[in-house]
């Protein structure tokens, strides 16, 4: 069995205690190593706070590995501090002859529990090569399922209490020529995790824009709210691109809705809240969708500047206190009104969540009970028939 451990955060070590300290923690820790494991096993640092070690299949006990190396609190004089470590695992393949990629695999695996702190040890097996593979080809392919429209936007209604269609959000789908549909968690992942999504954002934005245009030529007054992905902000000046768009096929920037997510907020909040200033002094509606769903809280309700709430309601999953879930929507309805936003209910799965959703003043609502997601041309029949 191969195995690459790492030092969670150790650059903190460093930046914290000094370069010293932090070479007196990589000792700990090969120490600990030779104590653990057993002549038979080869071991070693391979560099910054890596490690890797070969231990033979019969020795293998991955709780005991775990339990001795997983934490270990360095001392030294006044100094204390607990350095964490996780490891990933691969099982020789006597088919596969170069050392260096076996290791590479075992850093793979790593990678899949690095963001979570309780997790301390991940194996490469054969699912998480074929993701691997899977994310390499569809990465090869993005340019030119793009170029063909083959990745396309699909519309799903949006409608205002008497059930009329007001706007939709643009969704992003992939009509593979090869696989056929393909469901967004399909892809969309793997485009974040490579930047990639940057393009194909870029891409649907400018769908979005061509479809307002084809709108405003024949009279119809919708608009439509699309996505933007935390990452796209480290690729591109989203403002820029965006008004460049509009300007380009004249149409109403209030038309085009922006949607952020409130998970763009973890990190440089006072960054996004500048940027999605700039959207509304251009005259753009900025959403926040999936309200309720990740990171909400009335702190950052107050300071950031939205139009538009959205209300996930599978944020309250699935609970035998339907009262208690009734109020908690209804509170959040009020308090989006009493902060001057528009409340829009995304989910609404029946009658009688319509129902009870436009009582307790929701504006806006979306879901299944309307429409699943659909293509534009299934969308523009929708709209005809609903208007006869």
């Amino acid at each position: 069995m191969i195995l690459y451990a790492n030092i969670k955060s150790f650059k903190v070590v460093n930046d914290i205690f000094g370069n010293e300290f932090g070479d007196y923690a990589i000792r700990c820790f090969a120490e600990k190593i030779k104590k653990q494991f057993t002549p038979r096993c080869v071991y070693g640092r391979l560099g910054g706070a890596n490690f890797g070690f070969l231990v033979p299949k019969d020795e293998f006990d991955a709780d005991k590995i775990t339990n001795a190396l997983s934490l270990i609190n360095v001392k030294r004089g006044s100094i204390r501090y607990p350095i964490q470590v996780q490891i990933g695992v691969y099982e020789v393949d006597r088919e596969e002859p170069d050392v260096s990629t076996m290791f590479a695999d075992a850093r793979i695996a790593l990678t899949t529990i690095e963001k979570d702190d309780s997790a301390r040890i991940a194996y490469y097996d054969d699912k998480l090569r074929n993701e691997i593979l899977w994310n390499q080809e569809i990465t090869a392919q993005i340019d030119e399922a793009i170029k063909n429209r083959d990745i396309r936007p699909y519309l799903q209604p949006i409608v205002d209490r008497e059930g009329n269609i007001v706007g939709c959000e643009a969704l992003c789908r992939w009509i593979h020529k090869e696989k056929g549909f393909l469901a967004p968690f399909k892809f969309i992942p793997s485009l974040e995790k490579n930047g990639m999504i940057a393009e194909v954002d870029k891409y649907m934005w400018r769908c979005a824009c061509e479809i307002l245009a084809d709108w405003k030529r024949r009279g119809w007054d919708m608009f439509i709210s699309v996505n933007i992905s935390p990452k796209d902000f480290y690729y591109l000046d989203v403002p820029k691109f965006i008004k460049g768009l509009v300007e380009e096929h004249k149409v109403d920037p209030k038309k085009l809705r922006i949607e952020i997510t409130e998970t763009v907020m973890i990190n440089e909040a006072d960054k996004i809240v500048a940027i999605m200033e700039e959207f509304r002094s251009y005259g753009f509606i900025v959403e926040m969708d999936d309200f309720g769903s990740g990171y909400s809280s009335l702190n950052m309700l107050k300071s950031l500047p939205v139009d538009l709430l959205k209300i996930d309601m599978n944020f309250l999953g699935k609970t035998d206190d339907e009262q208690k879930a009734d109020t908690i929507v209804k509170n959040v309805i009020n308090l989006a009104m009493d902060l001057g936003m528009i409340a829009l209910t995304e989910g609404v799965e029946s009658q009688d969540q319509f129902d009870a959703l436009s009582k307790m003043g929701c504006n806006l609502f979306q879901g299944y009970y309307f429409s699943k997601p659909i293509s534009i041309e299934d969308f523009d029949e929708l709209v005809i028939v609903k208007r006869k």
